[in-house]
């Protein structure tokens, strides 16, 4: 196994990145928030860790059969947790296509031998790292995704945060 971990992951449109870092950068209150550049922008469909080649190899193989529509998603909401410390922004209601394909990357990766995800599927992108409380938006936010691919990232750990890697992408129907 390497230092990577890997999880699939929904990227938005450049137009769409920078205008949710805009929002991050509107929300950002104190000095030492960390807002998420543009290029780091994604919604996390399911992490899978640090895997074995054999197992990375598997999952793609699965993955590569999938045939699912594209979709849209209309982020409108902002929202807090305390632990790990985050202000994010999701969509109000999880459309039934994008729960299909988190319900079909859970199956493969199961299939691949990878535990189990636990916890309920929570849609929702990271906009502050480190943040201390809920911030409110200054104004209704909405944003829309239209989804018409998702890929595999790599998450490799370096000095003052994480570089990604974008193994494969798919495109959705």
């Amino acid at each position: 196994m390497s230092g990577e971990r890997l999880f699939f992951a929904l990227i938005p449109e450049p137009s769409l990145a920078e205008r949710l870092h805009e929002q991050a950068c509107t929300l950002k209150k104190y000095r030492d928030e960390r807002i998420v550049k543009s290029d780091m922008v994604h919604m996390t469909l399911r992490y899978i860790g640090p895997v074995t080649l054999d197992i990375q190899d598997c999952v793609v193989k699965y993955v590569d059969m999938l045939n699912l529509p594209s979709f849209n998603v209309s982020i409108d909401k902002t929202g807090y947790w305390k632990i790990p410390k985050v202000t994010w922004c999701a969509p109000e209601k999880t459309t039934n296509n994008l729960k299909v394909l988190v319900e079909e990357l859970e199956v493969i990766c199961q299939r691949c031998g990878i535990k189990a995800v636990k916890r309920p599927f929570k849609p929702h992108v990271t906009l502050l790292k480190n943040t201390k409380s809920l911030h409110e938006a200054p104004y209704q936010v909405l944003h829309d995704w239209s989804v018409r691919e998702f890929v595999l990232l790599a998450s490799t750990s370096i000095d003052g945060g994480v570089e990604y890697r974008k193994i494969k992408s798919w495109s959705l129907g």
